[in-house]
């Protein structure tokens, strides 16, 4: 599976372990934070042609996860003892690996799970190789995930939680667990940031790679599901102002190669899939109208945006105010515990939508 970030060696690995090492003082959350904040970005799945969302990931040999990869912070010794015999003409490189190894033999928090077993339970549950040797009972280590709340995600965004955080690490006491829980909350909030941008970049490259190709159905159709990726990002704001009264697209437009002929800047008129994707070729989309995704089929399905900004205008004046004026309705409990500054933050964008 092919990963945006270069994964030919163990960078991956040898750095996870240097930035936890490093942060074994901090607070647990921050700590895992901070690790995330390395791995995330280097094990997302590049982006396909046919990807109508992208995501997925690639786990490395040591890391973090809840389950897929490993269980939390693992190491995969098999990959490592497999990758320094790739490597054996790099004898340095090497020499990292096995003390990475060796570090991981007892920090895994497998290893460590089982070192708290009584005696009895080391008993019963002798072995984790339930497919390779036989006992009466294995353990199965796993954290399911957790559970998003879809409508607090969808009625904040990211700014809108931004604030809701800050608010309540604000209110904890000083160094206190609270406080460690809700600044790993925001790094966490950071890499996130930073995924969706990596993401975006990425369409907008893989996008301009198909407008050179041979004009076809299939590559216009492809061009416009990869271009709605890197257009999502930005929102449905952006979209409604690239567009001109009468539909057309703008200069700006034009120029990032969105729509119509790339401008010089890019060099030259593009390839025919660019030509043809030249709005006098296409029926215009009304402003701040939603996008459209076209399927392999040809089918298209109505993909709403939810940007959420900081403008002063379309204030709701209660939570139920706000309830009303959301397209995704927000429950109760979220709209009733947002204080009046996380509505300004995050909700007259939404408001505006209505």
């Amino acid at each position: 599976m092919a990963t945006i970030a270069d994964r030919s060696d163990f960078t991956l690995e040898l750095e996870f372990t240097r930035i936890y090492r490093e942060n074994a003082g901090e607070h647990r959350a921050v700590r895992e934070a901070r690790c995330l904040a390395w791995q995330l970005p280097r094990i997302v799945l590049d982006i396909e042609e046919d990807d109508l969302v992208p995501g997925g990931c690639h786990y490395g040999a040591v890391g973090f996860s809840s389950q897929i990869g490993g269980f939390l912070y693992y190491c995969h010794e098999e990959k490592i003892d497999e990758e320094i015999r790739k490597s054996r003409e790099n004898p340095e490189y090497c020499q990292r690996l096995l003390e990475m190894k060796e570090f991981w033999k007892k920090e895994d928090c497998k290893t460590r799970l089982r070192d708290r077993y009584s005696k009895t339970m080391q008993l019963a549950l002798p072995t984790d190789d339930w497919e390779g040797e036989k006992a009466v009972a294995y353990p199965l280590y796993r954290i399911a995930g957790g559970i998003l709340d879809f409508h607090k995600l969808l009625a904040l965004g990211l700014p809108g939680l931004y604030v809701l955080i800050e608010e309540k690490k604000k209110t904890a006491p000083a160094d206190s667990e609270a406080e460690g829980v809700y600044a790993g909350m925001l790094l966490c909030l950071d890499t996130l940031k930073e995924v969706i941008g990596l993401y975006r970049e990425r369409a907008g490259q893989r996008a301009q790679e198909i407008l050179g190709r041979k004009d076809s159905e299939e590559n216009r159709a492809a061009y416009r599901r990869i271009q709605r990726l890197s257009d999502a990002r930005t929102g449905r704001r952006h979209r409604a102002k690239a567009l001109g009264e009468d539909g057309e697209a703008s200069d700006h437009h034009r120029r990032q190669g969105v729509r119509g002929r790339p401008g010089k800047e890019r060099g030259g008129e593009g390839g025919p899939v660019c030509q043809s994707l030249h709005p006098r070729h296409q029926k215009a989309e009304k402003p701040g109208s939603p996008a459209v995704s076209t399927t392999p089929s040809g089918k298209g399905a109505p993909i709403p945006f939810y940007t959420m900004t900081t403008a002063s205008s379309g204030m709701c004046a209660t939570p139920s105010d706000c309830r009303r004026k959301l397209r995704f309705p927000m429950s109760p409990t979220v709209a009733g515990n947002m204080s009046s500054t996380t509505r300004a933050s995050a909700l007259p964008a939404a408001c505006s939508m209505s």
